[in-house]
Order: C-alpha cells, then sequence, then structure tokens
C-alpha cells in the first residue's frame, strides 16, 4: 500500500468518526486527502470499497496482536484466550471502529452489510476454533453454539454496564466470570441448541481463505527494496523471512519468533500496513500448514 493510499485511508476514517458514515460523502475524502477523483477510484471502487479496506485493516492488526500473545504459551491456556479476546476489543475500541461499524450497519446498503456481517462471522469462526483448543475436541458438534453464549453474554453484560455506570467495562473481569462459568458447564453440555443451522449458515456465508506461499513469496520480495529505505534490521528481517520461506523445510520456530520484529520494525513508516497485512499472511500459513 502506498503512502497516498495509506493517506485516502486515514482522512476517510477521521471523517466517517467526526461526520458520519452516510453523512460523509466521496467528494469530502477527495477534498480533505487533496487528491484527484480519478486517484481516488484508481484505490477504491466506491466509499463502501474504502471502509471494507479500513476493516480489513483492523482485522489483520487484530490477528497479529492475537498471534503474537500465542507465542511461547500453550494453546490450551484459557488464559491467553482470555488476552486475545481483550486486545481485539481494545483495537477496535481504540481506533473507534466499533461503533461507526454499529452504525453503518443499520444504514449500510445490502453489500456493505454482506461484508460486515463476514467479518463478524470470521471473528465467530475464530473464536470457535479457540474453544476447541482450550476445551478440546470433544466439543467441536456444538462449538459454534458455546461461542454465541460467551459473544452474547458479554455483549450483555456491556450493555448493561453502560446503562448502570460511567466506569469503563472491565472486559477481563467480564471474561473471567464468563469462562469460569463455561468450565462448569462444558463437561454436561452434550447437544447443541442450533448446531446444525449454525454450521449450515457459516458454510454458506464464510468462504473459505486459503493463503498461496507465493502470494506471500512475492509480496515479501516486493518490500525488500521498500526495506532497505527504512532500516538495517527491517532489510535483514524482510530478506531472512524470503531466503526461509523459500526453503523446502523452512524454520517454522524461528518464523514465528521473528514475525513481532519484523512487523515491529515497520512501525510508525510508510509501509506499516505491508508488513502488517504480511505478518498476518504468514501467521495464517503457518497456522494451516504447520499446525
Amino acid at each position: 500500500m502506498n503512502a497516498r493510499k495509506r493517506k485516502v485511508i486515514q482522512v476517510a476514517l477521521q471523517l466517517f468518526l467526526e461526520r458520519g458514515y452516510v453523512q460523509t460523502s466521496i467528494q469530502d475524502i477527495i477534498e480533505h486527502a487533496e487528491i484527484s477523483k480519478g486517484t481516488f477510484y484508481n484505490y477504491f471502487s466506491s466509499k463502501d470499497d474504502c471502509l471494507i479496506a479500513i476493516i480489513e485493516i483492523g482485522r489483520e492488526q487484530t490477528m497479529v496482536k492475537r498471534n503474537e500473545l500465542l507465542l511461547g504459551k500453550q494453546r490450551c491456556d484459557v488464559q491467553v484466550l482470555i488476552q486475545q479476546i481483550v486486545v481485539g476489543i481494545q483495537l477496535n475500541y481504540n481506533q473507534s471502529l466499533l461503533p461507526l461499524l454499529e452504525n453503518v450497519f443499520q444504514y449500510g446498503n445490502q453489500a456493505l452489510k454482506a461484508a460486515l456481517r463476514n467479518y463478524h462471522l470470521r471473528e465467530i469462526k475464530w473464536l470457535a476454533t479457540r474453544l476447541v483448543d482450550v476445551y478440546g475436541t470433544k466439543i467441536k458438534p456444538v462449538k459454534y453454539d458455546v461461542t454465541m453464549m460467551l459473544f452474547g453474554s458479554l455483549q450483555s453484560f456491556q450493555k448493561m454496564w453502560r446503562a448502570v455506570t460511567q466506569e469503563p467495562f472491565h472486559v477481563e473481569g467480564a471474561l473471567h466470570f464468563l469462562f469460569s462459568q463455561l468450565d462448569n458447564m462444558m463437561p454436561h453440555l452434550h447437544e447443541g441448541f442450533m448446531t446444525d443451522e449454525i454450521n449450515s449458515y457459516m458454510a454458506q456465508y464464510i468462504a473459505s481463505e486459503p493463503i498461496e506461499k507465493g502470494d506471500i513469496l512475492q509480496d515479501l520480495q516486493e518490500l525488500v527494496p521498500l526495506a532497505q529505505k527504512v532500516s538495517t534490521e527491517s532489510y535483514e528481517l524482510t530478506a531472512f523471512l524470503l531466503d526461509e520461506l523459500r526453503k523446502s523445510e523452512p524454520n517454522i520456530t524461528i518464523i514465528r519468533a521473528i514475525l513481532p520484529s519484523f512487523s515491529g520494525s515497520f512501525a510508525t513508516t510508510p509501509y506499516t500496513e505491508e508488513a502488517i497485512a504480511i505478518t498476518s499472511a504468514l501467521w495464517r500459513y503457518l497456522e494451516e500448514v504447520y499446525s
């Protein structure tokens, strides 16, 4: 992602938050980003497409942080899962994405609503998979039912909290309470309420997201000359990942260990989003191929 496109995205997000998504026009974005209409349409087919790019960047950042929390930890550790859920919520709040998405879902067109639904369902799929990591394969048949219970309870607590107090919602405390209840309930949960219906719905609306090694290699190759402009560390880490991933048997342990340093070395640079996108893709690739 070049610097100009990144600026357009940042300007658009700021305008969406200040004025509201519906009230912000493409012309507003063009004027504030100081670009031509042709430049905008070179990057995005519509205002909706611009918002979807914002959402995808947020999702990639969240997945990178979540995977970093797993480094050196057991996937069955419920405390790690709690921290992963918390960091996702915090990132969305820090970027003010949650209020924006709630507003857009009420007024957006069908295409945008479909994109937001897909984003939400991918979050559900991620949590369902992680719940199986924590509680074991025995809960696979009811993983989505349990996910709905956890999500629904957390949202209800949050709404009630906002209604009765001005204090910030203690997400981690609520999750500790909810998981303590799940611990007690799991041995007695043998049948789901909407298992078949949820599985069918997820299969209908969540497309598989295969990650091709060749695509990651190409992205790393394109980043190498840009990394040289950033720092010696950025260049060396990018070159190392490229060389290691080209091997028939790459050292997965080392790749996982240096990914946080790789993405961190591009922080606050013009190539932050490129590094985050590559890091996110690499985590997904390692998850699919080597887990």
